[in-house]
């Protein structure tokens, strides 16, 4: 009785943090997006392909109408990173700030794009804007990978002395921890708006790329 309470206690946990995500709006689009591209690895594998496509592309303008709207808040983000601040180097802070104005940029083109899907708007040479918005991603997603290197270097050069010792304890290694998944979370979203520019054909490839970085984009959420 004592196990079975205690394994019934961990399922509520589960269901209680999964309940927790799937609350808000930023972890509502992990969960989709984590299926999105879980789906572009099985029809990578040709099982089922017609109906994880179908599911996909439905997961995908799900996605895309929640976030309708969005590239404000991206914008209002931006303008706050860059104001002027004690507790960062300029240069990440413009680096983040030109991130965030390149994801407003993407975002927007996005919108106006899903519009023209709508038939609400006539938007000319649709593939063309598409491409446009994607270069935006692409931007975005190099300005920050650039701040966590840079962030990384910072923080390496507080941390270790010219021969590679180590100064204090591994607490020192755990606060790189951060920008480590925030590197690898970068260097994996990369490859998506590629493969969107047609520079990346590999649809296994992608779709696992994807699953990743979003998994390290709820890692936060579940906490």
């Amino acid at each position: 009785a004592h196990t079975c309470l205690i394994h019934f206690i961990k399922r509520k946990q589960k269901m209680d943090t999964w309940l927790k995500l799937n609350s808000t709006r930023k972890g509502h689009d992990a969960i989709a997006r984590l299926l999105q591209y879980a789906c572009k690895i099985v029809t990578s594998w040709h099982l089922f392909p017609a109906w994880f496509q179908q599911l996909e592309t439905t997961l995908r303008l799900n996605r895309k109408v929640l976030r309708f709207g969005t590239f404000a808040d991206s914008l209002n983000a931006a303008r706050k990173k860059a104001a002027p601040s004690s507790s960062q180097e300029p240069f990440i802070r413009i680096l983040e700030a030109l991130s965030l104005i390149c994801n407003a940029g993407y975002l927007f083109v996005d919108h106006l794009l899903i519009l023209n899907a709508s038939k609400l708007l006539n938007l000319p040479d649709s593939p063309r804007w598409a491409r446009i918005s994607n270069q935006f991603w692409l931007a975005s997603i190099l300005h920050q990978l650039v701040s966590d290197f840079v962030k990384l270097g910072i923080k390496l050069k507080q941390s270790v002395t010219f021969k590679g010792v180590v100064k204090g304890q591994f607490d020192k290694l755990h606060e790189l921890e951060p920008i480590f998944l925030s590197i690898v979370k970068n260097l994996m979203n990369m490859f998506l708006p590629l493969a969107a520019l047609g520079y990346v054909k590999r649809k296994g490839f992608v779709g696992v790329c994807g699953v990743g970085s979003s998994y390290i984009n709820m890692l936060p959420l579940l906490k």
